[in-house]
């Protein structure tokens, strides 16, 4: 969506705002953010878990303590997203209420 606004395709577009924070895309458009007020009520988070029917548990497993790991944190932080590890990720978990029981 976002190189088809910025091609001139469209005029406007409501898109995650870490989708203009990406380098092929930052200072590109013009971003007018939604206030905080105007969002539905929290938790606005990706969680991430594995089904107790996973055909391949061991592999799923594998996967999620991948996403967790400082590798696939800073990917997800270089695309834009809060690192759940981070300052700012933890105060986020605890704010929203997506705390692991």
């Amino acid at each position: 969506m976002m190189p088809e606004i910025i091609a001139g395709k469209g005029k406007v577009s409501i898109v995650e705002r870490r989708l203009t924070r990406m380098e092929q895309f930052e200072g590109k458009v013009e971003v007018i953010p939604i206030p905080e007020t105007l969002f539905p009520p929290g938790p606005l988070t990706f969680t991430i878990g594995v089904m107790k029917y996973a055909k391949d548990r061991a592999l799923a497993d594998d996967y999620v303590n991948y996403i967790c790991s400082d590798e696939a944190q800073a990917i997800f932080e270089k695309a834009g997203f809060i690192p759940a590890s981070s300052d700012k990720g933890r105060t986020l978990i605890e704010k929203l209420g997506v705390k692991d029981a």
